[in-house]
């Protein structure tokens, strides 16, 4: 089999975990309001957007580099990439058993306070999830030798993340309340 094969394969399997995960974000979502009461607001929503379109055009430039310079590196790199990945999903699934309900791709403002998260992995640092992210930045694009893609959205996804963390934070920490 060739590259492209082993390529679309992971891409479309990539792409199926990240709508497993949208659809774990909409049923805590709904759990969520139903533990509030139904008073949650959304903030950062245009943060949000612009993760969307970070994500999107992230696969999109995975895709056009791997048909233009890409194609499946070196078995060391392509190793090491997947056991990254490995870490990557138990990072994330990990987020996601810790936090229950309070897991999503949104940040909520709500009636009632959301409490602290200290154990687990949330012990020795505060953003599992998002360590997670940062390794598929790295991993997929080194898996398939689309370096650019690594650098220029590796960038821009710490960035965002620095943003993105800091909104969180002042709605986590904060005493004020809906």
């Amino acid at each position: 089999m060739n590259d492209s094969f082993y390529f679309i394969f992971f891409i479309v399997g990539f792409i199926f975990y990240r709508i497993f995960e949208l659809r774990v974000a909409q049923r805590n979502e709904k759990k969520l309001k139903i533990k509030s009461g139904c008073n949650i607001e959304e903030v950062g929503q245009i943060q949000r957007k612009l993760m969307i379109i970070l994500h999107s055009l992230w696969f999109v430039s995975l895709i056009f580099e791997f048909f233009t310079v890409g194609s499946l590196n070196t078995i060391p790199v392509v190793l090491l990439s997947i056991a990254l990945l490995f870490i990557s999903i138990f990072l994330r699934i990990h987020s996601m058993r810790e936090l229950g309900v309070y897991w999503n791709t949104k940040i909520f403002s709500h009636s009632q306070k959301a409490p602290i998260i200290k154990t687990g992995l949330y012990k020795y640092f505060n953003q599992p999830n998002y360590l997670a992210v940062i390794i598929e930045f790295i991993a997929v694009p080194a898996l398939f030798q689309c370096y650019y893609t690594l650098v220029f959205f590796l960038l821009f996804k710490i960035i965002f993340l620095k943003f993105r963390i800091e909104t969180e934070n002042i709605y986590l920490y904060s005493k004020e309340v809906l």
